[in-house]
This record gives C-alpha cells, structure tokens and sequence, in this order.
C-alpha cells in the first residue's frame, strides 16, 4: 500500500475533514516531519511499518485518546510525556501559565498543585526564575511528572500528598499558588474518549465540581506569604459560583474571574493583601 493510500484510508475511517490523526500517528511511528509525508505519498510503506500503524488506528477508532497512544503532547512549546495516570495538557492551561508567568519575579516561590504530567510547574520552571513546587496525590503522576522534569532539565521539588498538606507538613510558604484541580461534576456528561481512558482522581470533583477549590481556600492562609497570589483554571461554568464563594473565604482580597481565548470563564485569579495588581 503507499502512503498516501494508507492516509486516505485511515481519514475515510475518522471521518472528520478538519483531524491530522492520521499524519501524527505516522510521524510518530516514523519520526517523518509533515512534509516528508507529502514527498512519500507515492511510495510503500514497509508491512512491519503498516501493521504498526493499522493497531495505532485501531486503538484510537476504538476511543483512546491519540496522545495516550503516542505517549506525549506538546505544551506551551515543549513535548510532554503522557499515560492513563496523568491528564493530557490541554491548550487552554497555556492561557493560565502565561498569566502566572506575568506576576513571577525571580526567588520567588511558586506552588503547582495536582500537578499531573507536570506542564505546569515544568513550564513555569523553565519560563522563569521562580523556586518551583508541585504536589500531587498520585504516585504514578508524580512519576511521569519527575519524568518531564528530567527531559526539560527543570528545577523542580516535588511532593507527595492531598492538596496544600504536603506544604503544611514542611511550613512552605508560597509568593504564588496555581492550580488545575479536578473541577468536572459528577453528573456532566463528558466525551467517551476523556471520561473511559483519562484518570477520574484529576477530572471529578464532589460539590458539582468545587470541592477542591473550597479545600484549598480553606488551607491557603497556612501556606501563603503576606503578599500572594492564588490562580486557577476554572470550569467554563464555574465563573458566577465563584464570585460568591471567593468573599467567604477571602473577604478583604480583590479577584478576577477571565475568559479564555473563547469567551468562556477559564482562570480564576486572587490577589491576597493587593491593593493594586
């Protein structure tokens, strides 16, 4: 079969005009960039090379999520390894870590909680001058996350625990605390390829969704410096609900709710003791 037969073939199967599964799914296997595929479409492709690529098309028509079967995605300019125990870094999270770049100044220290795959903490490690922590519940997460840390040469610490107490424990104190905490509802319906392959522990939380918010509001005021600032990725749906929790817990700070790059609710972000920001 040549290439460009076996691109088409497999773009007849998604059937989706606007997808480049197909050609990701062969420059991984092969390494080829986009425009090497265009110049092989006349050629074979090899049978070991072919049957590769057909269970690589088969795993993802059955619903696995392309970049768990490729075992990376790209964040904010960089490659990231992933797997089943980590959420795939999504490019809204971008629009969160280029805010947070924004307000880091160098020493100080920064906090990345429920770090997943690490996108976070390693981005804003290589991107700034900020002593980097990240903290996850999840044993493989932190894995994968230590990982990535390695492949960037980011200068992370990393810990292991529920939310902020892994920092309570060691009385670390935080300039700035950022957070893309499991925030789904239980009961919203999500697209089988998210809710059937990524993990439930980083996608749903009690509470329709704000019970990690509200624990680490409850937390924060052990783990802040006098100045901080607290920021969020939020749910599209979350943004008016926290307008009224946010003064229960920080009555004297100012806050913002921002939209993303859509026009929908995305970042949360709490200037504490911030007269202006």
């Amino acid at each position: 079969m040549l290439l460009g037969e076996l691109l088409k073939h497999a773009h007849d199967l998604i059937d989706d005009p606007h997808t480049n599964i197909p050609e990701r799914l062969y420059e991984d296997l092969t390494g080829d960039a986009y425009y090497q595929l265009l110049l092989k479409r006349e050629e074979p492709v090899e049978e070991a090379l072919l049957m590769q690529y057909k269970d690589y098309l088969d795993r993802y028509l059955k619903g696995e999520p392309y970049q768990y079967i490729i075992g990376k995605e790209y964040f904010y300019g960089r490659e990231f390894d992933v797997n089943p125990s980590v959420l795939i870094p999504r490019y809204e999270t971008e629009e969160l870590v280029e805010k947070v770049l924004s307000y880091i100044k160098p020493g100080m220290v920064v906090a990345d909680i429920g770090t997943g795959s690490g996108a976070i903490a390693v981005t804003l490690a290589c991107e700034s001058k900020g002593d980097l922590y990240a903290v996850d519940i999840s044993k493989e997460a932190l894995k994968t996350a230590s990982h990535n840390a390695k492949k960037h040469e980011a200068s992370v610490t990393f810990l292991e625990g529920d939310l902020l107490q892994p920092l309570i424990d060691k009385d670390i104190h935080v300039d700035i605390l950022v957070s893309n905490p499991p925030y789904i509802d239980y009961d919203e319906v999500l697209d089988p390829r998210v809710v059937d392959h990524e993990p439930h522990l980083a996608l749903f939380a009690d509470d329709h969704g704000y019970a990690c918010y509200e624990n680490i509001f409850k937390q924060a005021p052990s783990i802040l410096k006098e100045k901080a600032i607290l920021a969020f990725e939020i749910g599209y749906n979350q943004g008016e609900r926290m307008k009224h929790l946010v003064p229960l817990y920080f009555p004297d700070d100012t806050f913002e709710v921002i939209k993303d790059i859509n026009g929908k609710d995305r970042m949360l972000f709490i200037y504490h003791n911030y007269e202006n920001i």
